[in-house]
């Protein structure tokens, strides 16, 4: 599950994401990096389900391969973003 299940702090970062740019880099870059490093899912999830409360679009996007186990992605912009290989368990 995610390790912050918190939505007001999850909420926190997301706006921090809408205010520097850097931090969306950072967070963008845990999710990619999840693809070489699988124990580093519980990180990358909680990147991915803030950057898509933040309202960030993966549309078009290569997410291959990527281990985000547990992430929230409702409300997400997805379309024709390439999951192949990724560990979507509990993904919602």
């Amino acid at each position: 599950e995610l390790y912050v299940a918190n939505n007001q702090v999850l909420q926190f970062l997301a706006d921090k994401i809408g205010e520097c740019d850097e931090f969306k880099s950072d967070f963008i870059k845990r999710v990619k990096d999840s693809k070489n490093s699988p124990e580093n899912s519980i990180s990358a999830a909680n990147a991915l389900t803030v950057l898509v409360m933040a309202g960030i679009t993966f549309n078009g996007e290569d997410l291959s391969n990527i281990h985000v186990c547990f992430a929230n992605l409702s409300g997400g912009y997805f379309d024709r973003t390439n999951f192949s290989g990724s560990d979507l368990s509990g993904v919602t």
